[in-house]
């Protein structure tokens, strides 16, 4: 068995093309252990295998060897059974098919607004202009706070970010107190004043028969607006590009547009968002053969398990129609994405939008090789495209 002391790989090292490095990893060394992320393992069933098992890797957020307190946890995904299940009951009505029906026409509204900003038939800088505050403010307008804050929430987020990869109780303490210092005037005026939003909504609920607590509310509502736009960005990111770089798609969607679900899926299977996420091993166990130690840090690395071969025959080729297609794009388990529904929605409503505005768009230069971009460090790079009406 492999012992946890030898570094098999070095993430900070992989070079501009990630998605080879984890293609190349995946095949050669599918269960690696680095000194940055603890054992990362690559292929798809691993993975999934991984996420299936919360009792024996916990998604309790580990600094040190310590586990968070429950108030500095984010609800309901830092949180294991039996908790997670009651919270996570709790918030799927919030992005239940009918809440998502009937926020669409005020999605869509917003993104014809924010897509102007690409469509001046000049050079425009992808996720400066559009990709960066469109998601941020979708969040907003979900639930029902000022547009303009998205510059303030991107920001902050990005501490809960840094704090996290460098595991800094105190950063991630003073960055917890501030994100309450915010949300916490917010939740006093709805108290007085509710609205059509799923902040009062949330003043709504009961856990067990009692309302939701100030630190719980808190907690659901810093996650939403920390994790409910990074991604999202790099999706966009992601999707644009590739349809700039390949205009005869473009073409399949515009003349096809009920193509657009399943075509967003495989674009972000064939270039994940995400890289991976974490779990602390709460028992002595193996993988693959590989001791793991109790309190070692497991990696899933669904951007290298999405184009596992095993599983997605010709994966390393964008196919457009592919079917099935299990991508782990949204996670797996019991803490795959909740909010995946309106993730969808936007990109659908965002990608159908921008197509119907244009009769091309293009690249203006070239798109930089740093993919998968939203963990473990945050590297998304812009590049511009030209659209022409």
């Amino acid at each position: 068995m492999a012992e946890a002391g030898e570094a098999y790989w070095n993430p900070a090292e992989m070079g501009e093309d990630r998605i080879a490095a984890f293609d190349e990893m995946r095949s050669k060394c599918p269960v690696a252990y680095s000194d940055r992320l603890g054992w990362s393992v690559f292929r798809y069933k691993d993975v999934v295998a991984v996420a299936a098992d919360p009792a024996t890797f916990s998604n309790v957020r580990v600094n040190h060897g310590e586990s968070a307190p429950a108030a500095m946890r984010g609800i309901p995904l830092e949180f294991d059974p039996p908790e997670h299940a009651r919270y996570r009951r709790l918030l799927m009505p919030l992005f239940s098919a009918g809440r998502m029906k009937a926020f669409a026409p005020r999605l869509r509204a917003l993104a014809e607004k924010d897509l102007k900003a690409l469509t001046t038939g000049d050079p425009v800088a992808v996720i400066a202009s559009f990709a960066d505050p469109f998601p941020v403010r979708v969040i907003c307008e979900l639930l029902g706070w000022p547009h303009d804050d998205w510059r303030f929430i991107k920001r902050m987020s990005e501490d809960v970010r840094i704090a996290m990869a460098e595991r800094d109780a105190n950063r991630m303490a003073a960055a917890h107190r501030a994100w309450a210092d915010y949300i916490l005037p917010v939740i006093a005026t709805r108290r007085a004043k509710p609205a059509d939003d799923a902040t009062s909504w949330l003043l709504d609920q009961q856990l067990d028969g009692q309302p939701l607590s100030e630190t719980e509310m808190v907690s659901i509502l810093r996650l939403l607006l920390v994790a409910g736009h990074g991604t999202t960005t790099a999706s966009l990111g992601i999707i644009i590009a590739y349809l700039a770089a390949n205009p005869d798609r473009q073409e399949m969607l515009r003349s096809n547009p009920d193509a657009i679900p399943s075509a967003i899926e495989e674009m972000l299977r064939w270039s994940s968002p995400l890289a991976g996420m974490q779990r602390t091993a709460t028992s002595d166990t193996e993988i693959d053969g590989n001791a793991v130690t109790k309190g070692d840090r497991v990696a899933l690395m669904f951007a290298a398990a999405n184009r596992d071969p095993e599983v997605f025959p010709d994966a390393d080729q964008c196919v457009f129609g592919r079917s099935p297609n299990r991508h782990l794009v949204f996670g797996s388990g019991i803490h795959s994405c909740l909010g995946s529904p309106l993730a969808r929605l936007e990109l659908k409503i965002v990608l159908t939008e921008l197509l119907a505005a244009s009769r091309r768009f293009e690249l203006a230069g070239t798109v930089p090789a740093v993919d998968p971009a939203s963990w473990p460090t945050n590297d998304l790079q812009d590049y511009s495209i030209i659209v022409t009406r």
